[in-house]
């Protein structure tokens, strides 16, 4: 049911989600925690939703949202984890990439010490990935 639900939680973003700017704050509080789950299918369906959500939300909930992400994505660097918050970075700046300028030189100096840091080759493949989406 959790997956249905982000299914259409996505789908619901991707066709109005300007629309839905009101709950812009309560969406984002929802989906966050998501990121943690222990299954792997419920993160890859939170990262589209957030996808999705950082094309249409305001800027205050965008910078929140790339902040906890980087947030998190720093700690999980130290601690192994790091691979889902990467991927929704890629995700947030591709779907909204004039949007992630502001975090730019911060992203990059944090993926770069991720590669030359890690043995992980699926972590430095998600990070070059991620390297690629934000200088491109």
């Amino acid at each position: 049911m959790q997956l249905e639900a982000l299914d259409i939680l996505g789908d619901l973003l991707s066709r109005f989600g300007p629309i839905l700017n009101q709950y812009h704050a309560l969406l984002l509080d929802a989906l966050l925690p998501q990121l943690n789950s222990s299954r792997q299918a419920v993160r890859k369906r939170t990262v589209v939703a957030l996808g999705h959500l950082s094309v249409s939300c305001g800027s205050a909930h965008y910078h929140k949202m790339v902040s906890i992400l980087l947030e998190e994505m720093q700690t999980g660097l130290k601690a192994g984890h790091a691979n889902t918050y990467i991927q929704c970075c890629a995700t947030v700046c591709r779907s909204a990439g004039q949007r992630f300028a502001d975090f730019l030189d911060q992203v990059v100096l944090m993926l770069l010490a991720a590669c030359s840091t890690t043995d992980d080759d699926e972590l430095k493949e998600n990070t070059l990935q991620v390297y690629y989406r934000t200088v491109d």
